[in-house]
């Protein structure tokens, strides 16, 4: 059902996202469907959750396969698991941050939210950068917002967009972004 209401919302909109829609492009019975979610916001928060999920796990692969390397290479997988994760699918991802604002998060969505902060401030910890806790948040929103705009307006230059993300985030933690991770 997640993968039907994904489609609607990248291909309709939030405006034509029904649960009526939902169960007939899943292929199922409206009473099926209210089995497992008890209206559409319920169907929502299940995408967030999973969009989030997909963003941990991503962001645990690049700093998994960034151990042992030099810092500005750690933030350089970061950065490019992160703009995978938000150009994957860039309607979804901009139709659920939209939505999301105004549904009451649970506390499985708020718990993934504070494991992606607590990833990004244990890999700064890493490297001995103080004030880890504000640098993550500054570092995920400096990411989340360049990608977001970019996506939405259209972009499809990916490489262009890293290079402007990576001089954005660099330029904030006071690395050379001219220079190519050791």
């Amino acid at each position: 059902m997640h993968e039907a209401a994904a489609r609607i919302l990248e291909e309709d909109g939030t405006a034509r996202f029904t649960t009526n829609r939902v169960a007939e492009r899943a292929g199922v019975s409206i009473g099926s469907l209210y089995q497992y979610y008890p209206s559409k916001e319920a169907i929502l928060a299940g995408l967030i959750r999973a969009l989030r999920a997909e963003l941990l796990e991503d962001l645990r692969g690049a700093i998994d396969g960034a151990a042992g390397l030099s810092f500005a290479a750690a933030v350089e997988a970061v950065l490019k698991a992160s703009l995978y994760h938000h150009t994957r699918r860039p309607q979804l991802a901009h139709a659920l941050e939209q939505l999301e604002t105004g549904l009451p998060l649970d506390a499985e969505t708020l718990e993934l939210k504070q494991r992606i902060r607590v990833l990004i401030t244990g890999l700064l910890q890493e490297y001995g950068l103080e004030d880890v806790d504000q640098t993550a948040f500054d570092l995920i929103a400096i990411t989340h917002g360049l990608a977001q705009a970019a996506t939405m307006s259209g972009e499809t230059d990916m490489d262009a967009l890293f290079l402007r993300l990576r001089r954005a985030a660099f330029g904030y933690l006071g690395l050379d972004w001219r220079t190519p991770p050791a």
